[in-house]
């Protein structure tokens, strides 16, 4: 009788998983949408800034925290005023992986040099001995001495290791040329990274983290050949990727003396621009880009300058395009920001308070307050240099009338390799039949062909172990055949 049951509660779950394969995937059911990832560990990652000139360079990390998925993700460097895309490329990421490039002025150009083995062409992997270097693509509407990075999961999977234990990165070249379409199952959310601005020959750096972004769910093959924009080809577009990153009341702290200056630097990865289409020397004024801001517009906002004592001043553009002041002019991609205090230290309060408008891939409509924008702290002291990420409020986000805000930008993952936490989900989608049955956690499906590997939920017979089992990935449910845990 208890066997009969548990393949009933099997059947069941099999029946449930079907009719959610068949039913259209939208990014808006509020357990899998893009969101920020507080630990780190994610499918996007943004670095706010490289800088690139005499005596300057930056290096930049990637991190597959994953002890058993191989990543291939995808590399694209931007310019700082008009996002024009001045390099991108693919890397083949085996597991618990680490990948690291840098990008300098050498010999009058900008150039990215990598000596990682993550990164393969023509069937050759870079090395020290073997370095590959590529000149960044100066656009005429721009420069690219300095910009932004970001770094889209491509595609991953569970691969069969060397006796050492590593995964040929041969392999996972040939295993990702042969991938025609990239599944919910095939991203997940395992990648971390940070830079480093360095000053070569004089020992001097200063590093950040990078912003990361789960469950984006990039859905196409991507490549090195077509340009990649984030929202476009995912089950996350332009305006959900907003959404998650809305922030207001950046909390900026500041020196202003002969001995101490600060810059802060205030990034928009989402306006993306590019040049005009006549004689390509400044940029399109009419790109269809940014919900948040038109492409020919400042974003709204205010400074709040705070000395020690509490005392205040404040700058605000009520009104785009804003006065030409060096504090209210934010219409670059990153916007390096040119002080005048009038005090000689403190803290600053930037103050964004548009609402924007826009709807989600699944046509709901999103409302969120404040702006979609990354921050750096530049500090030069007598002691070098420091950066630092600024405190901030999210904005808030609405959808459909009702308040998701949490949903956005306050959820946290525990993938493999994240750090103390909750047991991990174990990653059963896409595993073949022997790799399924060989993992803890996992079920094969026979039905429908060719089959499936999905977490083994039937094997909890009551609420409490089906809950707490299983990293949580599973829920008890009430059906015609009785309770039943089944997949989340």
């Amino acid at each position: 009788m208890k066997t009969m049951r548990k393949s009933m509660f099997k059947l069941y779950g099999l029946i449930v998983a079907m009719a959610l394969l068949a039913s259209p995937v939208f990014a808006m059911d509020l357990a899998s949408h893009v969101s920020t990832a507080p630990n780190g560990n994610g499918d996007v990652l943004v670095y706010p800034l490289y800088l690139a000139c005499d005596g300057i360079a930056t290096n930049f990390h990637i991190i597959n925290s994953s002890d058993t998925r191989s990543v291939v993700a995808k590399v694209v460097l931007r310019s700082h005023k008009c996002s024009v895309e001045v390099l991108d490329f693919l890397i083949y990421l085996s597991p618990n992986d680490y990948f690291d490039a840098k990008i300098q002025f050498k010999d009058g150009k900008y150039v990215c040099t990598i000596t990682d083995d993550s990164y393969v062409v023509d069937g050759e992997s870079a090395s020290a001995q073997n370095p590959k270097e590529y000149e960044l693509f100066e656009p005429s509407c721009d420069t690219a001495n300095y910009g932004y990075i970001e770094v889209i999961e491509a595609w991953s999977a569970v691969l069969p290791k060397e006796e050492d234990g590593t995964v040929d990165k041969l392999d996972i070249v040939d295993a990702y040329d042969g991938v025609a379409e990239v599944t919910n199952a095939d991203t997940v959310n395992v990648l971390s990274g940070f830079a480093e601005i360095v000053f070569p020959g004089v020992g001097d750096y200063a590093d950040y983290n990078a912003v990361a972004l789960k469950d984006y769910d990039n859905r196409n093959v991507l490549s090195a050949y077509d340009e990649t924009i984030l929202g476009d080809l995912a089950n996350n577009n332009l305006c959900e990727v907003e959404a998650a990153l809305a922030k207001n009341n950046l909390v900026i702290s500041y020196f202003n003396s002969d001995t101490a200056a600060t810059i802060p630097i205030l990034t928009f990865p989402t306006k993306i621009v590019g040049c005009d289409d006549e004689d390509k020397t400044e940029c399109d004024d009419t790109a269809e880009g940014s919900f948040f801001q038109d492409a020919n517009l400042d974003p709204v906002y205010g400074i709040y300058y705070y000395d020690k004592k509490e005392r205040t001043k404040h700058l605000v553009c009520e009104v785009s395009p804003c006065p030409k002041t060096p504090e209210l002019n934010l219409d670059e991609e990153v916007n390096l920001i040119s002080l005048t205090p009038p005090f000689d230290g403190g803290w600053i309060r930037a103050v964004f308070s548009q609402v924007t408008a826009c709807n989600s891939l699944a046509g709901g409509n999103i409302v969120y307050t404040g702006a979609p924008v990354m921050g750096l702290i530049t500090e030069l002291t007598a002691d070098g240099l420091s950066l630092i990420t600024p405190a901030y409020d999210y904005g808030t986000v609405s959808y459909d009338g009702v308040d998701v805000t949490g949903a956005y930008q306050t959820q946290s993952t525990n993938e493999a390799g994240s750090g103390p936490g909750p047991e991990p989900i174990p990653q059963c989608g896409g595993l073949d039949e022997g790799t399924c049955g060989a993992t803890a956690g996992c079920t094969w499906n026979a039905f429908p062909p060719p089959g499936n590997c999905s977490l083994d939920c039937g094997q909890f017979t009551d609420q409490t172990s089906c809950e707490a089992g299983l990293g949580g990935g599973c829920e008890w449910q009430t059906t015609p055949f009785g309770d039943v845990c089944v997949v989340k």
